[in-house]
């Protein structure tokens, strides 16, 4: 039996890799890209970096479409708020200031979800990642900058990270009014009529701080290296900008970023006792502290490197040990994909979901937990070696809300698995058409 699972692993991987990296050689053409958008989550949300607009472009409030039903009918959802306008860097080299929004190689770092693009400027060689930590049990996205002295003179240089966050109203794409933003000396945190509280930590140290409208901010940190702005503000598109300045000798580098963190602990919505986070922006930070404590930059992106090898299955441990380097990079991305599919909120009394998996990646509309794309998830997980994750995913299934459909006018029986799919906080979301409910079968037998 054993050895029937790994042929059809590897029979799987190798059919895959033919479909995505033979044509380019067999037929001698160009490969055009036809999809332009990077995700990374940690199983608390999902951020998402539009290659085209060079930025941070998505930053999902929760990882799932759907946070709740809008009502006890469970006909539609109430939608996740992407809370980005966006996120990016700006970077001053000897007077030289842009925002960095040019970027070239932009990829996922050794498989994993970490996303990764590099620039060159006045001699300067730059690097950027944006990354969702794991390990840490909240909605966060990490945004590093790695500056090297490529001349052979000293370099002054100039760092500053703008995330610029919306938390006026509105669903699924909130505005950007009547927003506050309040620093207290050592991180920021911002808040809005929509509801919920980002807090931006820096990452190392800084020398500038100041908020206030995005355009404003933007026009005078590109033309004359000063953050301006007030430590508090409030009103309409405000943002945190954080600023550093130094001297780079000869070959020295320098990283530095900023951790985003948030927290739904007050959504304005009707239905927000059904989805709310019972934690507050002062847990969210405690937590952050005990998950970063005093590590630099540096520090933090090497241990998340090293957590993310430490938790991976080689397939050469599973007695696949004579993959192709390509069909081993396939293998490990797509492990990085499966875990950034599963559910992580820890469970509360209004939020039964950990361990669910989503039947896909955002963007697009199909980040919702589906009974058969999460069957499919659990054995590929036990398959792989990753016997947590499965379990995880077993739970999930044993431990949600179902049955809504029992009653006389629907099934008229019993059942514990959902008839389709569920809401983020682990609600049965049902499936109506004119014909009645609808009761995918698939789902039962592939749990069973």
């Amino acid at each position: 039996m054993k050895r029937l699972v790994l042929t059809c692993l590897k029979s799987f991987i190798l059919m895959a890799t033919i479909t995505f990296c033979v044509p380019q050689a067999a037929h001698a053409q160009s490969v055009e890209r036809s999809w332009y958008h990077l995700t990374t989550g940690n199983g608390h949300g999902f951020q998402i970096f539009d290659r085209n607009a060079g930025r941070l472009t998505d930053f999902l409030e929760h990882p799932y479409r759907y946070v709740a039903p809008p009502d006890e009918r469970r006909d539609g959802g109430i939608g996740r708020r992407d809370l980005a306008h966006d996120a990016y860097f700006g970077l001053g080299v000897n007077g030289d200031r842009r925002w960095l929004l040019d970027l070239r190689d932009v990829g996922y770092e050794s498989e994993t979800h970490i996303i990764r693009a590099r620039v060159r400027q006045a001699g300067a060689d730059v690097e950027v990642r944006y990354f969702s930590p794991f390990g840490f049990n909240a909605n966060a996205m990490i945004m590093l900058i790695r500056v090297t002295n490529g001349t052979q003179e000293a370099l002054d240089v100039e760092l500053y990270a703008k995330p610029n966050l919306k938390l006026g109203v509105g669903r699924p794409q909130p505005s950007g009014d009547g927003e506050r933003i309040e620093w207290n000396g050592a991180q920021g945190v911002e808040t809005g009529p929509g509801g919920g509280h980002a807090m931006y930590v820096p990452i190392g140290s800084i020398d500038q701080v100041g908020c206030g409208r995005d355009s404003s901010i933007f026009d005078r940190v590109r033309d004359t290296g000063r953050v301006g702005g007030d430590e508090n503000c409030q009103g309409d598109d405000q943002v945190l900008v954080t600023g550093k300045t130094l001297s780079l000798g000869v070959g020295e580098e320098v990283w530095w970023g900023l951790a985003v963190l948030f927290v739904n602990d007050d959504p304005n919505e009707p239905q927000a006792n059904d989805f709310k986070d019972d934690r507050s922006v002062a847990d969210i930070l405690a937590a952050w502290d005990e998950f970063a404590g005093e590590k630099s930059a540096e520090a933090l992106y090497r241990a998340t490197m090293d957590e993310f090898e430490a938790w991976r299955v080689t397939p050469a441990s599973l007695g696949l040990d004579s993959l192709t380097p390509d069909e081993v990079a396939l293998w490990r991305q797509s492990e990085t994909v499966m875990r950034m599919g599963q559910v992580m909120e820890p469970v509360q009394a209004n939020r039964r979901n950990r361990g669910m998996f989503l039947a896909a990646l955002p963007i697009g509309e199909w980040h919702t937990g589906w009974v058969r794309d999460g069957a499919y998830a659990i054995v590929a997980q036990a398959m792989t070696g990753h016997v947590d994750e499965a379990r995880w995913g077993v739970d999930f299934l044993l431990g949600a809300w179902a049955g809504f459909f029992s009653s006389p006018e629907y099934l008229g029986r019993d059942y514990r698995i959902s008839s389709v799919r569920y809401y983020g906080n682990g609600k049965e979301e049902g499936d109506f058409n004119f014909f009645g409910p609808n009761v995918e079968t698939d789902g039962f037998g592939l749990t069973l």
